[in-house]
């Protein structure tokens, strides 16, 4: 279905300006992301203040989802996926400890390594967490027609695996 989608999208993106033009510079594209990642992370900031569980902060909102995508996930390897030095992550991961929502653990083969999982509580506080930022976001898309909110999708895929963790820039990765 995904390239049904993307085959209809790229027969009628003519009318979307950007699209129109056939060769976007990968600098264009940068430039347009840094200035819009921001406003992004502002808008999802300002919202879960405001939402249930308005205590987490998006460092610790995007820590309980790297450890839901990965149960057990190092601390080391929870820096790198949030792009944080360890005693920043480290310090994350003890807030969210004391808060209840995670619990660290000694990995079993390397007694040096500490090894984080949702509790319970964390989980229940994620999926709100999750399903309010989600809520927020169909608002901000609910103006956008059909074919727009369509594009997007298709961008939101086509850039996914590009920031997975062990992705490689300039290396386009394998479907």
């Amino acid at each position: 279905m995904q390239s049904a989608l993307k085959k209809k999208l790229n027969e009628s993106v003519s009318g979307l300006s950007v699209a129109a033009e056939p060769t976007v510079q990968a600098a264009t594209l940068a430039k347009a992301f840094v200035s819009l990642i921001p406003h992004m992370m502002g808008s999802l900031r300002r919202h879960l203040r405001t939402a249930e569980g308005g205590d987490l902060r998006v460092g610790q909102f995007r820590m309980m989802m790297a450890v839901a995508m990965s149960p057990e996930l190092s601390i080391s390897d929870a820096a790198e996926v949030m792009g944080l030095t360890l005693p920043s992550a480290s310090k994350v991961a003890d807030e969210l400890a004391r808060a209840g929502l995670l619990q660290r653990k000694e990995d079993r083969r390397d007694r040096r390594r500490s090894l984080l999982s949702l509790t319970p509580g964390g989980v229940a506080v994620l999926q709100s967490v999750q399903r309010a930022a989600e809520n927020h976001f169909i608002q901000i898309f609910q103006p956008l027609t059909p074919m727009e909110r369509g594009f997007l999708l298709c961008a939101a895929e086509t850039l996914r695996p590009l920031f997975r963790p062990g992705a490689r820039p300039g290396v386009r990765p394998e479907a």
